[in-house]
Formats: C-alpha cells, structure tokens, sequence
C-alpha cells in the first residue's frame, strides 16, 4: 500500500531530522508537514491536526531563534 509506505517513510524522516537537528530546526518542520499532508490524504485527519500543530510550533520557534 503506497500511500500508508509512504506515511511510514515521513515519520521516519521526521524522527531523523529530530534526532539530528533538533526539534526547532526548519528540516523538522517541513518532515512534519509533509508527514501531516500525508496523513490527511489517508482520511487520518486527527492525526494530520496533531502533526499539523506540532510543525506549527516548530516553525514559530525556528523564525523567533532567527529573529534573536
């Protein structure tokens, strides 16, 4: 099943980029909206919600550290 691989393969993707960069780091904010995109196209659309907020918060972070 493509579409559920493909889910597997973003949240390995966003684990790496956590574990390596950071979680403020602009890499993990794109893993993670790609990930939510993906979820949404599955119908898992309060998984996708979650995600979505969580690279929200990722991203507030990575322009505040930018702006400092």
């Amino acid at each position: 099943d493509q579409p559920a691989e493909a889910v597997a393969r973003y949240e390995e993707s966003l684990a790496l980029h956590e574990a390596l960069e950071g979680p403020n780091h602009p890499n993990v904010a794109l893993a993670a909206n790609n990930l939510a995109v993906a979820l949404a196209n599955l119908g898992r659309a309060r998984e996708a919600r979650e995600t979505a907020a969580a690279f929200l918060v990722s991203v507030k972070v990575s322009v505040l550290s930018l702006t400092s």
